[in-house]
């Protein structure tokens, strides 16, 4: 089966205290199914990484981190 997932659920994969019961559902799902997600997702990522960036809630640019 196949489900769409977005920025914020992946955000909450690997974002410091952004964690989410259905978040952790779909990275079970992950494993098991397709995903797919919005033409936005990326756009939507990046804005989410900066945001937690200059919000002083990383400790090191998304590369250096390892996010995306």
């Amino acid at each position: 089966m196949t489900f769409v997932t977005d920025a914020s659920v992946a955000a909450a994969w690997v974002l410091p205290d952004e964690a989410a019961a259905i978040a952790d559902l779909a990275l079970e799902r992950l494993g098991e199914e397709t995903v797919k997600v919005p033409n936005v997702f990326w756009i939507d990522s990046f804005a989410q990484i900066h945001r937690f960036q200059f919000g002083e809630r990383l400790d090191q640019p998304p590369g250096e981190a390892g996010c995306f």
